[in-house]
Protein backbone atom coordinates (compact mmCIF):
# COMPACT_ATOMS: atom_id res chain seq x y z
CA UNK A 1 0.00 0.00 0.00
CA UNK A 2 1.48 3.74 -0.87
CA UNK A 3 1.53 6.15 1.77
CA UNK A 4 -0.83 9.04 1.79
CA UNK A 5 0.80 12.29 1.00
CA UNK A 6 -0.63 15.50 2.55
CA UNK A 7 -0.03 18.32 3.23
CA UNK A 8 -0.50 21.88 5.48
CA UNK A 9 -0.85 25.77 6.42
CA UNK A 10 -1.97 28.56 7.20
CA UNK A 11 -4.37 31.01 6.09
CA UNK A 12 -3.78 34.86 7.82
CA UNK A 13 -5.18 38.11 7.81
CA UNK A 14 -2.32 40.34 8.66
CA UNK A 15 -1.83 44.25 9.55
CA UNK A 16 1.71 45.89 9.34
CA UNK A 17 1.91 49.29 10.72
CA UNK A 18 5.32 51.62 10.76
CA UNK A 19 8.09 51.76 7.40
CA UNK A 20 10.49 49.45 5.83
CA UNK A 21 13.30 50.11 8.61
CA UNK A 22 10.90 49.76 11.37
CA UNK A 23 7.80 47.82 11.45
CA UNK A 24 5.28 45.55 13.33
CA UNK A 25 2.61 43.32 12.03
CA UNK A 26 -0.11 41.63 13.64
CA UNK A 27 -1.68 38.23 12.21
CA UNK A 28 -4.76 35.54 12.71
CA UNK A 29 -5.70 33.05 10.76
CA UNK A 30 -6.43 28.99 11.38
CA UNK A 31 -3.92 26.24 10.37
CA UNK A 32 -5.33 23.52 8.01
CA UNK A 33 -4.20 20.16 7.02
CA UNK A 34 -5.09 17.79 4.36
CA UNK A 35 -4.65 14.37 3.32
CA UNK A 36 -6.05 10.93 1.62
CA UNK A 37 -9.07 13.23 0.46
CA UNK A 38 -9.91 14.59 4.25
CA UNK A 39 -8.99 18.01 5.74
CA UNK A 40 -9.17 19.95 8.47
CA UNK A 41 -8.65 23.30 9.59
CA UNK A 42 -7.47 24.63 13.46
CA UNK A 43 -8.35 26.87 16.10
CA UNK A 44 -7.12 30.27 15.23
CA UNK A 45 -3.10 31.50 15.55
CA UNK A 46 -2.29 35.18 16.73
CA UNK A 47 1.40 36.29 15.69
CA UNK A 48 2.98 39.73 16.45
CA UNK A 49 6.22 40.07 14.86
CA UNK A 50 8.47 43.01 14.01
CA UNK A 51 11.50 44.54 12.20
CA UNK A 52 14.01 47.54 13.23
CA UNK A 53 16.99 48.18 10.86
CA UNK A 54 19.89 49.36 13.14
CA UNK A 55 22.13 49.52 10.26
CA UNK A 56 22.44 49.43 6.54
CA UNK A 57 22.83 45.79 6.64
CA UNK A 58 21.49 44.66 10.09
CA UNK A 59 17.91 44.25 11.67
CA UNK A 60 16.69 42.92 14.86
CA UNK A 61 13.73 40.78 14.43
CA UNK A 62 10.70 39.25 17.50
CA UNK A 63 8.16 37.02 16.10
CA UNK A 64 6.12 35.56 18.50
CA UNK A 65 3.00 33.01 18.22
CA UNK A 66 0.22 32.86 20.29
CA UNK A 67 -2.44 29.59 20.36
CA UNK A 68 -5.48 31.27 22.46
CA UNK A 69 -7.92 28.90 22.49
CA UNK A 70 -5.59 25.93 24.10
CA UNK A 71 -3.81 26.30 27.38
CA UNK A 72 -0.66 24.53 29.29
CA UNK A 73 -0.72 24.35 32.99
CA UNK A 74 -3.20 27.37 32.87
CA UNK A 75 -0.92 29.34 30.23
CA UNK A 76 -0.92 30.34 27.01
CA UNK A 77 1.01 28.58 24.58
CA UNK A 78 2.89 29.98 22.59
CA UNK A 79 6.47 30.40 20.78
CA UNK A 80 8.59 33.72 20.93
CA UNK A 81 11.92 33.83 18.91
CA UNK A 82 14.58 36.86 18.20
CA UNK A 83 17.08 37.37 15.88
CA UNK A 84 19.97 39.15 13.98
CA UNK A 85 18.82 40.03 10.33
CA UNK A 86 22.02 40.22 7.94
CA UNK A 87 21.03 41.86 5.16
CA UNK A 88 22.90 41.91 1.49
CA UNK A 89 21.40 43.31 -2.17
CA UNK A 90 19.55 40.02 -2.96
CA UNK A 91 19.51 37.46 0.49
CA UNK A 92 19.71 37.88 4.27
CA UNK A 93 20.00 35.47 6.72
CA UNK A 94 18.23 35.30 10.19
CA UNK A 95 20.22 33.83 12.51
CA UNK A 96 18.75 33.25 16.29
CA UNK A 97 16.69 31.47 19.05
CA UNK A 98 13.47 30.41 19.38
CA UNK A 99 11.92 29.47 23.09
CA UNK A 100 8.67 27.15 22.54
CA UNK A 101 6.46 27.39 26.07
CA UNK A 102 7.34 24.75 28.67
CA UNK A 103 10.87 23.79 27.09
CA UNK A 104 13.89 24.20 29.56
CA UNK A 105 16.12 25.28 26.88
CA UNK A 106 15.98 27.35 23.51
CA UNK A 107 15.75 26.34 20.03
CA UNK A 108 18.26 27.58 16.98
CA UNK A 109 16.67 29.76 14.44
CA UNK A 110 18.36 29.73 11.47
CA UNK A 111 16.39 31.22 8.18
CA UNK A 112 17.76 32.35 4.56
CA UNK A 113 15.85 34.38 2.01
CA UNK A 114 16.53 34.77 -1.40
CA UNK A 115 14.65 37.35 -3.85
CA UNK A 116 14.04 36.70 -7.37
CA UNK A 117 12.91 40.13 -7.78
CA UNK A 118 14.55 42.94 -9.18
CA UNK A 119 16.79 45.20 -7.54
Amino acid sequence: MLPTFGGGGFVFGALTLGRPGAHVTAAVGPPFLFAGGRSATGDAIVVVSGSVRVARSVALLSENWVFPTGRVNGQLPMVNGVALRLLGDRAAVDVGLVRIAGASVPAPWLNFTWNFGQR
